[in-house]
């Protein structure tokens, strides 16, 4: 199977990493092959074994899938399939599904030549109801390195308060809505999962003192400078997100120093964040 897309780049992962990439479909295309999106709205998720076990009766092999709820009880199940049978059609498809007792409607839709594209969800969301969009990670990092280059350092303290803004929300969010302030600050390195989870880079929490506000943080494969050669630290728009949701979860105005960077050459980006002297509070470059 060839799943293209305009920009690829898969990560070597070191044996025994737990982490695997998440593939978020967005087209197929393959002129050998014949692939199928079919999307079922069930009345029991627990239908879901015996509908993948039929589709593989029917020929076809599920390549991915996700499940989500209709805002009842129902269940909507969304799959990507490659036939084994030349014969299946997806009006056949269709059929055998909608006789099915456990499922309400299903539609069914066939690549042509090889190549098909997702065309049955939006907007895309975060589980938290956001509306999000998908841009390549070289291409984004690449405005950003470009935005930096032209304007210089308006468009870097531009990205950090954009960063600082959003990462102060994130922390308010999860002290005030979520799980509560004394969880967030015993637990801080389940919150900054939150990168990984988002497609950010790889967070490590290196060192942590909440009551003085002295944290230092890597982040592996860090989507702000990724590809980048600069010779200098990139992460602009990450160091202000860091402090943001650093300062507020500390209660206090922190300084945030990247002192490594991949587009400075280093193996990953590495960020002290301390008290912020006076009349520098989050400053920004």
């Amino acid at each position: 199977m060839v799943q293209m897309v305009h920009e690829i780049y898969i990560h070597p992962r070191p044996l025994g990493d737990p982490m695997h990439r998440k593939d978020i479909m967005v087209y197929l295309y393959n002129p050998r092959k014949r692939f199928f999106h079919v999307v079922v709205e069930l009345r029991d998720e627990g239908a879901l074994p015996s509908l993948f076990s039929s589709l593989s009766q029917m020929g076809l092999s599920v390549m991915n899938a996700f499940t989500s709820p209709d805002g009842g009880r129902n269940r909507i199940c969304s799959l990507f399939a490659e036939a084994r049978d030349d014969r299946v059609t997806a009006s056949q498809l269709k059929g055998i599904l909608d006789s099915w007792p456990q499922v309400i409607r299903s539609w069914a839709r066939e690549s042509k030549s090889g190549f098909l594209v997702e065309a049955a969800h939006f907007p895309l969301a975060l589980n938290t109801g956001q509306r999000v969009v998908v841009l390549g990670q070289r291409r984004l990092s690449n405005i950003f390195h470009r935005l930096t280059s032209r304007l210089g350092g308006e468009a870097a303290n531009i990205l950090y308060e954009e960063g600082f803004s959003l990462g102060k929300n994130s922390a308010e969010v999860f002290i005030y809505y979520m799980v509560g302030e004394r969880f967030v600050r015993e637990n801080l390195e389940d919150i900054l999962m939150v990168y990984s989870a988002t497609g950010w880079g790889r967070p490590e929490l290196v060192k942590t003192d909440v009551a003085s506000g002295e944290y230092i943080i890597l982040i592996r494969d860090c989507f702000e400078c990724e590809g980048l050669k600069t010779g200098r630290p990139q992460s602009h728009f990450v160091r202000g997100h860091l402090c943001g949701l650093l300062s507020t979860i500390s209660r206090r105005p922190l300084s945030c120093v990247e002192t490594k960077c991949l587009a400075a050459g280093h193996e990953h980006c590495e960020f002290h964040l301390s008290q912020a002297e006076a009349g520098r509070e989050t400053s920004r470059l």
